[in-house]
């Protein structure tokens, strides 16, 4: 399974940032992958959402995402630790029914209900990932409407409302307010 560069360069940046001898994310994120594939066949890659203080930091590995895949396990991540309630992996393989069996083994390992398990509830893979550099742009651009005076949790909301108006695109929001901080006047007085 090939690891972009980008996403090595972000795994490698959390890695540093943790500070423990003997973690390496990018070589855990590649031994999940082939563990993974062991177990089943077709499998054809993940993407991961973990969500921070209401925004989200998300990734993919495929090994080739212009391929439809024929099912998906979503897993919550709330199942293996509490403080990721909303977080989850997200699992794609190309052989129908391929994750029936490891969702059932998760259900009994993990001591969590089955229908927390989402079978083929994501089939088509999510290009788009928020990643680091979008966390650094959105938390950036929260900096920004704090220094126009607006509180940590309302700056947050009024990004999140310009992003209503944007269909959505937080980042493309954060990178445009921050982009615009440079162009704006001073206050000369």
């Amino acid at each position: 399974m090939d690891i972009s560069a980008a996403l090595a360069a972000d795994l490698a940046v959390l890695t540093q940032a943790l500070d423990h001898p003997g973690i390496d994310l990018e070589t855990g994120l590649r031994a999940f992958a082939g563990n993974v594939k062991r177990a089943v066949a077709s499998y054809m890659g993940l993407r991961m959402t973990i969500v921070l203080h209401s925004h989200d930091v998300s990734f993919s590995v495929h090994d080739d995402a212009s391929i439809p895949s024929a099912t998906s396990l979503r897993i919550p991540l709330a199942a293996v630790t509490p403080t990721h309630a909303a977080s989850t992996l997200l699992l794609y393989a190309a052989a129908p029914g391929a994750f029936v069996d490891l969702a059932a083994d998760l259900s009994f390992a993990l001591g969590i209900d089955l229908s927390r398990l989402v079978l083929d509830g994501d089939l088509a893979p999510v290009p788009d990932s928020t990643g680091l550099t979008g966390h650094f742009a959105i938390n950036k651009a929260i900096g920004v409407l704090i220094g126009r005076g607006y509180t940590p949790g309302s700056a947050r909301d009024e990004l999140h409302r310009l992003a209503a108006l944007n269909h959505g695109n937080l980042r493309a929001v954060a990178e445009a307010l921050t982009r615009d901080v440079g162009r704006e006047p001073t206050d000369t007085t």
